[in-house]
């Protein structure tokens, strides 16, 4: 009984993460569909250029080299957020006084 709740939760969480990039591809494509720009461009190429942007922006973490650009992503971004966070309220608090 264990075993098959635990393919459940497996497959809930599968088709959460399916359903979570349906709506953010769809999202995107819904605002680029509404500008001036690409407004007479059929959807399936609009749909194109999401998918492949997000294609080649993962295709780097399939390779060795993707827990490095991953670990230095870590590094750089994350582990200097408190900082930044401090940083602004700092400016906040000058602007304001």
């Amino acid at each position: 009984m264990e075993f098959q709740l635990q393919r459940l939760v497996f497959c809930n969480l599968i088709l959460l993460g399916m359903d979570s990039a349906f709506a953010f591809l769809e999202a995107i494509v819904t605002v680029l569909g509404d500008t001036v720009h690409f407004k007479d461009t059929p959807k399936h190429i609009l749909l194109l250029l999401p998918c492949t942007l997000g294609w080649l922006f993962s295709i780097i973490y399939c390779t060795d080299a993707g827990l490095n650009f991953l670990g230095a992503f870590v590094f750089g971004v994350v582990s200097n957020l408190p900082q930044r966070f401090l940083f602004s309220d700092l400016i906040i608090v000058l602007h304001i006084c």
